[in-house]
């Protein structure tokens, strides 16, 4: 009977300090993604998905005020796209 050999290679457990999970979790919110995050602070992006999830189950929802409205402002490039869309739509029509 043939014997048979395995190679292992020896898994570390990486234990990063507080300092770049602070870094890391404020790159996050800052809207940079985790790939972004692990080239910026050379950490694995799933840790940093790791802390973010730990974060986001700690926080407590935080619920919705419902606020009236009292000005309103529309971009003007708004307002032009949908005024020559009604013109377009006349002249086809004709």
């Amino acid at each position: 009977m043939q014997e048979i050999k395995y190679n292992f290679t020896r898994s570390t457990c990486w234990k990063y300090s507080d300092e770049i999970r602070q870094k890391a979790i404020k790159l996050y919110l800052e809207g940079n993604g985790f790939r972004r995050i692990e080239r910026l602070i050379h950490v694995s992006h799933m840790s940093v998905i790791n802390w973010v999830r730990q974060l986001a189950s700690k926080i407590q929802k935080i619920p919705k005020k419902s606020e009236k409205v009292d000005i309103l402002e529309l971009d003007e490039m708004c307002i032009n796209f949908k005024k020559n869309m009604a013109l377009d739509s006349c002249k086809s029509s004709n």
